[in-house]
């Protein structure tokens, strides 16, 4: 693969993780109110899928949004591979969500890890070239 299919990964995954944030820290806040349903960010499974069918991958995010009163990022929905869906939990576990935002701030930063090293060797290479 070549860096640049690597670096668009790279970014989208922290796209979803940031949106996955967005939508733990709503589901966190909305643990007392009446018949809210959590929702969650699909990314990985879609990505799995995206990549096994080899197709041209057009990375977005999105945020479905499913009933008026809940938050959307944005009103331009279109498909995509990380997006907001319902949760298939009837309510809000707050032990549940506190663990995803532990493993959610874990994959963050190794992302951003992950870019600033890939952006530590690009900036070597240009050094070495001058």
């Amino acid at each position: 693969m070549s860096d640049l299919f690597n670096s668009n990964i790279l970014e989208k995954a922290l796209d979803a993780a940031s949106l996955r944030q967005q939508v733990i820290a709503n589901n966190i806040s909305n643990v007392n109110t009446p018949g809210f349903r959590p929702q969650a960010v699909t990314f990985e499974e879609q990505l799995k899928q995206e990549l096994a069918g080899e197709s041209n991958m057009e990375f977005e995010v999105v945020c479905e949004k499913t009933e008026p009163e809940h938050f959307a990022l944005n009103n331009d929905f279109k498909p995509g591979v990380a997006q907001v869906v319902q949760d298939n939990t009837q309510e809000v576990d707050i032990n549940k969500q506190m663990a995803s935002l532990a493993k959610n701030q874990i994959l963050y930063n190794a992302l951003v890890g992950k870019i600033t090293k890939d952006i530590g060797n690009i900036r070597f290479v240009i050094d070495s070239i001058r």
